[in-house]
């Protein structure tokens, strides 16, 4: 049986080389984005509450080094509390409150909102980039004021940086998938093309003989084999059509010979019986003439 070649153009849009690839990268990018998604959201979480952990341990360092400053109503220490806050990046602004709420001493970087008139309630919030922090400075168990910090954290430019490392991880995950796609594809989409190649060449040129060439014994060798089984079938039954159809034809034949020669006579009588001109002495022997000849067609029979 010959075995009939893959082209090396077959790389149509609308096969299944084609169709597979594009499920592969598609999957893979589909699951880049999801995984990438649900990293930087935890990453964010993790980045917030690392936040509040840093801002709360500067705000318990200030309010410790403020309580003399509160004790002995000494705003200038207070002052100079403060303002060391400013080799602190992140804190843009910060308060120290009286128990009635007023404003004792505070600190505001160039271009940052004052902090709040009144003091704000315990507690952390977060709003985008900015992190608030309320929180009491005592002494044995003795309130003498709040303390309140406003940081900012550079989200978004956390978020640049977690996407330019995960575009590039994803450019790199889709080379890796292409490669191991176009490697996979030798078990997957040849023996398919196979099948495809032999049967379109099986249509145009009635060639029966034809056989797909199995690469692998998984399902889709089996799926070969059984194409192999069906043109070995079809193969049998065209034989077999020819040879009945050459017999048809030679009978036809020798049917058409053998009986030339009794309908020769038979078709010879009945011009002489038409004729007018055929004298009485021979209209008897026309007759039997019919008759010796359909005899020898029963005798032929």
């Amino acid at each position: 049986m010959s075995q009939n070649p893959l082209p090396s153009d077959f790389h149509a849009r609308g096969s299944v080389r084609a169709k597979l690839m594009r499920v592969v990268l598609l999957t893979t990018a589909l699951a880049l984005t999801v995984s990438g998604i649900l990293m930087l959201l935890h990453e964010l979480y993790v980045y917030r509450t690392a936040w509040t952990a840093d801002i709360s341990t500067e705000a318990a360092i200030v309010a410790l080094s403020t309580v003399p400053a509160l004790t002995f109503d000494d705003h200038a220490a207070a002052e100079r509390n403060l303002n060391a806050l400013e080799t602190r990046r992140r804190v843009m602004v910060a308060a120290l409150y009286l128990p009635n709420g007023a404003i004792f001493a505070s600190f505001v970087r160039q271009g940052e909102a004052p902090p709040p008139l009144r003091s704000p309630r315990d507690g952390v919030s977060a709003h985008g980039e900015h992190v608030e922090l309320a929180q009491p400075v005592e002494r044995n168990g003795e309130r003498l004021g709040t303390i309140y910090l406003r940081a900012r954290f550079d989200v978004l430019g956390r978020i640049e940086a977690y996407a330019g490392i995960f575009t590039l991880a994803g450019l790199l995950s889709m080379a890796v998938a292409f490669v191991l796609s176009k490697r996979m594809q030798k078990s997957i989409t040849e023996p398919l093309d196979a099948i495809a190649t032999v049967a379109r060449a099986v249509v145009n040129g009635r060639d029966y003989s034809l056989r797909a060439a199995k690469i692998s014994d998984d399902e889709i060798g089996m799926v070969v084999d059984a194409f192999n089984k069906m043109l070995d079938e079809v193969q049998v039954r065209t034989l077999e059509l020819g040879e009945a159809d050459r017999r048809k034809d030679e009978f036809l034949a020798t049917l058409a010979h053998e009986l030339r020669n009794p309908l020769a006579p038979i078709r010879h009588a009945v011009k002489l019986m038409e004729s007018e001109q055929v004298g009485g002495s021979r209209r008897p022997r026309s007759r039997s003439s019919p008759r010796t000849a359909v005899t020898a067609l029963t005798f032929w029979r």
